[in-house]
């Protein structure tokens, strides 16, 4: 069995409003725009979806949240991209910036599951989520 490295999307910043990088809550706000476009299609465990070369997983087999939109667009001049998942009339955004680590608020809260390490702010996650990341 190959070992999973750990990979940290985001980071805490050394001082508040560095120019050209986007914030963990523009990131969420981004997301909740509406979907632009189809879900994308599986392709196994991932969704034939990504940004920067990283893929976004295929939930509904494993969690039941199924893929049922996507947009793309720019968060501070970052590209940017939220495929949108439903479950039981929830929906959760899930958005990949790329380039460099996001930064986040001292608020934020960090979840780890199986490698994967998921940050959001107490604004972006009103009613929290626990997933899993899919392997």
């Amino acid at each position: 069995m190959q070992a999973r490295s750990r990979r940290r999307c985001c980071s805490r910043p050394s001082s508040p409003g560095r120019a050209g990088r986007p914030t963990l809550d523009e990131a969420a706000a981004f997301g909740g725009q509406p979907a632009t476009g189809p879900a994308p299609a599986a392709q196994g465990k991932l969704l034939a979806a990504e940004q920067d070369g990283v893929a976004f997983p295929e939930w509904d087999t494993k969690f039941g949240w199924e893929a049922t939109g996507i947009r793309t667009g720019e968060v501070e001049g970052r590209d940017a991209t939220t495929v949108y998942y439903e479950k039981e009339g929830k929906t959760l955004a899930y958005t990949i910036v790329g380039g460099d680590a996001l930064d986040v608020p001292d608020d934020a809260r960090s979840v780890t599951a199986e490698g994967v390490s998921c940050t959001g702010s107490s604004a972006a996650m009103r009613e929290p989520v626990r997933a899993h990341a899919a392997r």
